[in-house]
């Protein structure tokens, strides 16, 4: 009990924005060692959160919170970095997300008091964020969400994919992505914005939202069943009527391709299997797909694209190789 009661206080000077950087390091290490360290690292936030724990009796809370711990399954990266976004919110990164994720990783302290957070879903996994005004965002593989608390505006930057149901407010909603925003009325729409990829997309499943590339541009507003998609080498723009389910099909472990080309499949393969393609530049492929991933394995995906395409494949560790046949 004498180690337990030791790293409560030291979660306590963590939350409380009092911890050194050797403590820091030292939370984090253990905080890491193992799954039930996370989850009652998660617990002891939660109470933060729900009474607040200047005054805790660090031995008595850790036995409650013991017999509270309760499993989750997903995984997220958390840290935290100085940046000009966001809405005010708790005062430490584990209480934003302690009821919605778990998994945490503490990533280094920042001397500075205009700080955002950062959730970061890895390559090959997804996650589900509460936002403290009660808004719900799944994010993708690869995909990181910055929210803060600088301004009283509810605003959020995106890097990569992500599903929003959005609380009604007074207050408007923005997704940032770069130098492009989606501004939200209240409503359920997926956003794909990677960086490394040429287009943005908008898909609205729900209600109401805008996009605008640039505060130069007006805005174009979308009704819902309608996807934008914004070219960014060539600045241009398309609407298109789509089925809906296709774009946020991820978030239900289920990955959908309609009349996609190649290209699109393989990158979306990569960054569902978390690996990294390798094309051989010999090969080509003209043929465009439909289909739906759901529980099949990395080597039967590639088995079944060689039955209808003109590929072979090897898998040597984290990369895929192909090649015509």
């Amino acid at each position: 009990m004498g180690e337990n009661v030791q790293h409560t206080d030291l979660i306590l000077r963590f939350i409380q924005k009092n911890a050194t950087d050797e403590e820091i390091e030292q939370l984090k290490q253990w905080v890491n060692a193992s799954s039930e360290n996370r989850k009652l690292f998660d617990q002891y936030n939660e109470s933060w959160q729900y009474g607040g724990i200047n005054n805790f009796n660090a031995e008595l809370g850790w036995s409650k919170m013991q017999r509270r711990v309760a499993g989750h399954k997903q995984s997220t990266k958390v840290r935290r970095f100085q940046g000009t976004l966001l809405w005010k919110v708790a005062a430490s990164v584990a209480v934003l997300i302690a009821m919605s994720v778990s998994g945490l990783y503490i990533a280094e302290k920042i001397g500075a008091t205009d700080l955002a957070y950062v959730v970061e879903a890895p390559r090959g996994e997804k996650s589900k964020v509460t936002l403290s005004d009660g808004s719900i965002v799944w994010l993708n593989s690869g995909t990181t969400l910055a929210y803060g608390s600088v301004t009283d505006k509810r605003e959020v930057e995106l890097s990569g994919e992500a599903f929003f149901e959005v609380t009604k407010s007074k207050k408007p909603f923005t997704v940032k992505m770069g130098d492009s925003q989606v501004k939200v009325y209240g409503t359920q729409f997926n956003v794909c914005a990677y960086n490394d990829d040429d287009f943005i997309e908008a898909t609205l499943e729900e209600g109401s939202i805008a996009f605008k590339r640039s505060e130069r541009y007006n805005e174009i507003k979308l009704e819902p069943g309608q996807q934008l998609v914004y070219n960014k080498t060539t600045g241009k723009i398309r609407k298109l009527l789509v089925n809906t389910s296709i774009y946020s099909a991820w978030k239900e472990n289920m990955l959908k391709f309609d009349n996609a080309p190649f290209e699109e499949v393989v990158k979306k393969l990569e960054r569902w299997y978390d690996v990294d393609v390798v094309l051989d530049p010999d090969f080509k492929e003209e043929n465009r797909f439909t289909l739906t991933i759901k529980t099949e394995s990395l080597r039967e995906m590639l088995e079944y694209l060689s039955f209808t395409t003109s590929m072979r494949s090897e898998i040597k560790e984290d990369k895929v190789y192909i090649y015509s046949k």
